[in-house]
């Protein structure tokens, strides 16, 4: 619920006095201890998610999973 609404929150113009501007976002969530337990390994896990709601559909929402983590090492 709270990144849909940071989501719309976000995607509303901006006006600017001469000009209009349009944002918008992309959301990845780490929760606190599954996805890790320091402020590093949750900025890495929500980043990662992040990245996969911007891969998938702009504007969006993602949960970091297991599965997303796998992923990365597989690239590498």
């Amino acid at each position: 619920h709270t990144a849909r609404q940071i989501i719309e929150a976000l995607r509303r113009p901006v006006d600017l006095g001469t000009q209009t501007v349009h944002t918008s976002t992309s959301v990845g969530i780490a929760l606190f201890p599954e996805d890790g337990n320091t402020t590093s390994a949750l900025l890495k896990a929500a980043d990662m998610a992040m990245y996969h709601a911007k891969e998938n559909e702009r504007g969006t929402f993602c949960f970091f999973t297991d599965e997303l983590n796998a992923r990365a090492v597989e690239r590498l």
